[in-house]
C-alpha cells in the first residue's frame, strides 16, 4: 500500500492562497485526487490525458493548477529535480517526488520485503516435513524452544563464496529477475551482494540519476549495465552499508 504525502503548510502555500477562495476547495480537491491516482498508479506524479478524465478533471480546473504553478503541462521547463517532464496532452505535479517515493523506489522496498518473507517461510522449512525439524511421530526435545523470529537463511550463500567472480547461480525462484540479475552482477565484479540488500543497491543507482529522469523500461538490463559502469562507487557503496553477503 502506497501513501500520498502532502506537506502541512500547503493549505496555506501562496500558490494555494492564489487560487480564488469560491473555487478554491474544488480545484485543491482536484489536485489532491491527481496525487491520491500518482501514488496509487505509481505514475511518479505524472497523469496522462486519459487519467485526467478517469478523475473527472475539468478543463478549467486543470487550467487553474496550471496557473498557479501546482501543475505543469507538457513542454513546459521546471528548474526542480524534483519534477517530471509531464507527457504530451497531460501534465505532471508541481515536486511531487519532492514529498512522494518514486516508483523505482516503491517496488524496490516491495521486493525487499517480498524476499524477507519468502526467506523467512523457507527457514520455517524442514526435510522432515515438520516446522520445528523433529522427525515425524517423535516428541520435540524440551529446553530448546524455537525462536519466535527465525533468522532468514539464503541457501546459495552455504555454497557461493562471498568475494568469488564466478558466476552464481540464483536456484531460488521467489527472486525476482531485477534481484536475481543485481546479485549477479556484483558478484561478477567481486563483490556479492545479499538478495535481501539488492534493492538498496537499485535505489543508489536511481539517486544517481537524478530526479528528472523516465521510469526505467528494462531493469533486468539497466541496472546491471549501470552498476558495471559505476562500480568504484557502488562498491564503496555496499562497503560502507555491509550489504556484501
Amino acid at each position: 500500500m502506497g501513501w500520498q504525502k502532502i506537506d502541512d503548510q500547503f493549505g496555506v502555500s501562496q500558490k494555494v492562497i492564489r487560487i480564488p477562495r469560491k473555487r478554491r476547495q474544488q480545484v485543491v480537491g482536484l489536485w489532491v485526487l491527481a496525487g491520491n491516482y500518482s501514488a496509487r498508479a505509481l505514475t511518479d506524479g505524472r497523469l496522462e490525458a486519459h487519467e485526467l478524465e478517469e478523475i473527472d478533471a475539468r478543463p478549467a480546473d486543470v487550467a487553474e493548477l496550471v496557473r498557479v504553478g501546482l501543475w505543469h503541462r507538457h513542454g513546459t521547463a521546471c528548474a526542480s529535480e524534483d519534477c517530471v517532464p509531464a507527457p504530451a496532452g497531460g501534465v505532471t505535479i508541481h515536486d511531487y517526488l519532492r514529498y512522494n517515493p518514486s516508483r523505482a523506489e516503491v517496488e524496490a522496498n516491495r521486493e525487499a520485503e517480498r524476499v524477507r518473507k519468502a526467506s523467512w517461510r523457507e527457514s520455517k522449512r524442514s526435510p522432515s516435513g515438520t516446522d520445528n525439524g523433529t522427525p515425524p511421530g517423535s516428541d520435540s526435545e524440551s529446553g530448546h524452544p524455537v525462536p519466535s523470529r527465525p533468522v532468514p537463511i539464503d541457501r546459495q550463500d552455504l555454497n557461493t563464496r562471498p568475494n568469488s567472480r564466478s558466476s552464481p547461480v540464483e536456484d531460488d525462484s521467489s527472486l525476482s529477475p531485477t534481484v536475481a540479475a543485481v546479485v549477479q552482477v556484483t558478484a561478477e565484479c567481486g563483490l556479492r551482494v545479499h538478495p535481501l540488500c539488492a534493492p538498496s543497491v537499485v535505489e543508489f543507482i536511481e539517486s544517481r540519476r537524478g530526479r528528472n529522469r523516465p521510469p526505467v523500461k528494462v531493469p533486468t538490463k539497466y541496472y546491471p549495465d549501470a552498476i558495471r559502469q559505476s562500480w568504484p562507487e557502488v562498491e564503496k557503496f555496499i562497503h560502507e552499508k555491509g550489504l556484501a553477503s
